[in-house]
């Protein structure tokens, strides 16, 4: 999937067995012509498969995790995890939750 330049909210991502979601943000990482998530809690999360991300900037403005893998597989490149302000948790904070 790929992702023009703009910003997005929230991302849920998921794929079924034995498929690999790739996500790539176009433009240059870390500059305004990348594709930036923001977050109101966490900025991503991955419930299930395999999942990799490619040339996105991730924030979230909460006090919560910026990335959150609750079930299955998730590959980070080329990325900028940016963290909170105002809150003591750190945004490069990446959480990994047992699935039940």
């Amino acid at each position: 999937m790929n992702l023009a330049q703009g910003t997005y909210q929230d991302l849920t991502l998921s794929t079924q067995d034995n498929v690999t979601l790739v996500v790539v943000g176009g433009g240059t990482v870390g500059t305004v012509n990348a594709p930036r998530c923001v977050g109101n809690s966490p900025a991503v999360v991955v419930t299930r498969g395999n999942v990799k991300i490619e040339n996105l900037n991730m924030t979230t403005a909460t006090d919560s995790p910026t990335i959150l893998v609750s079930g299955g597989q998730l590959t980070l490149r080329n990325d900028v995890v940016q963290e909170s302000t105002g809150f003591k948790r750190r945004g490069d904070r990446c959480e990994w939750r047992q699935a039940r």
